[in-house]
């Protein structure tokens, strides 16, 4: 995961570097949090509680853009987020059970974007973007006192999409700070194919896919050459 994040990131620097002398070209960062829709999923991991989706989730971009015209621009964008998962069930006999899972999301995005108008220092902007999602889940667990059992399900590689809109504000000539709204389809995960019971004994059990969804606020700061 490491070596897949910094690959992205040098391929950045390097084209914003070879590049910089147009003033079209910018660089951005941006930061968000992302709620994700419930998870349609009747494995019983998910199925005792069909409202719940992930946690709010801290999402964390950067990318590497070019203004077409005074219309359009296009970006390149690498993203990443940690969705968790967790919540409480009390049996008849007041046991507690507590689910707990972390799904690691990166996404390579091609987006375009249509600057609507500028009033003053005010851009509203749309756009959409297109690219490649990869779900990597952590192991899942169900702890009552002490006692665990393990969920493990497989990656998953998609194609992904965003729907996006927000607001651009010129700070200066070259840096922009933009506040948006992103919805984005991840694709699917590829659900639970095993767990492990706490004697050690590893069972299979059928996965079941489910999208994951997720809306998506964002604060980012756009640098242009």
């Amino acid at each position: 995961m490491k070596k897949y994040t910094l690959g992205i990131i040098c391929a950045l620097l390097a084209t914003s570097n070879a590049l910089a002398k147009d003033n079209n070209y910018y660089i951005k960062a941006e930061v968000g949090i992302a709620k994700s829709q419930k998870i349609k999923s009747k494995q019983r991991f998910y199925g005792t509680d069909s409202n719940k989706g992930f946690n709010s989730s801290p999402v964390y971009s950067i990318g590497f853009g070019y203004k077409i015209n005074d219309k359009f621009r296009t970006e390149i964008a690498y993203n990443y987020t940690d969705f968790k998962y967790k919540r409480n069930t009390t049996s008849v006999i007041g046991m507690i059970s507590e689910y707990t899972q972390k799904v690691n999301i990166q996404t390579g995005m091609v987006n375009l974007f249509y600057d609507v108008a500028t009033y003053q220092k005010l851009t509203p902007y749309l756009g959409v973007g297109i690219g490649y999602a990869k779900i990597n889940p952590n192991k899942a667990s169900v702890s009552t006192k002490d006692i665990e059992t393990l969920y493990i399900s497989n990656k998953s590689e998609n194609l992904t999409y965003a729907l996006m809109g927000g607001v651009s504000i010129a700070m200066t000539d070259r840096i922009n700070f933009d506040i948006g709204y992103k919805f984005q389809d991840f694709g699917k995960a590829k659900g639970f194919n095993k767990y492990e019971i706490p004697s050690g004994e590893v069972l299979s059990t059928d996965p079941e896919k489910f999208s994951i969804r997720a809306h998506i606020a964002t604060i980012g700061v756009r640098y242009h050459f």
